[in-house]
């Protein structure tokens, strides 16, 4: 599970919904329609399942899987890096969000190429990148993300 912490606020506009949405889906107050569900599925990794019968304590905890603990106070928290979606993470390694969520959960691996690829790209050794536990991986993935966008944006 991710360390950080995300708001409300910066969840909904990941998932491209409102805010208020989000507390009435997380408390339980609504659901997403089929539609809606679908795309989150392939945005986030999370199934199709989950999101429209999924109890809003499930919901959450994958929700907080991929993104961190969800913040339920006003504001930006301290340890939210630049709306780093996983969304965004992936365009920047040149791979899809839900494949990236399973290389996070373990079931998926890189191909030697696009490991060798994200080597290059992060700096992170290619032994790494193809051998590391999902969650080990991940971590590296997202110090490597966060500092590409610190020197872009000092």
């Amino acid at each position: 599970m991710s360390t950080q912490a995300i708001t409300q606020k910066d969840l909904a506009q990941i998932l491209g919904v409102d805010k208020n949405k989000i507390s009435a889906l997380l408390g339980g107050r609504c659901r997403f329609g089929p539609k809606k569900s679908l795309r989150l599925e392939q945005l986030t990794g999370i199934s199709l399942h989950i999101w429209l019968f999924g109890e809003p304590e499930e919901i959450k905890q994958e929700l907080e899987q991929i993104y961190g603990t969800i913040n339920f106070k006003r504001g930006r928290t301290p340890n939210t890096i630049r709306l780093m979606s996983m969304r965004r993470m992936a365009e920047y390694l040149g791979v899809s969000a839900p494949f990236l969520c399973e290389v996070r959960k373990g079931k998926k691996a890189f191909s030697k190429q696009k490991a060798r690829l994200i080597s290059e790209k992060t700096g992170i050794s290619l032994e790494k990148v193809l051998f590391a536990d999902g969650e080990s991986l991940y971590h590296a993935l997202t110090l490597a993300y966060t500092a590409a966008l610190e020197e872009q944006n000092p």
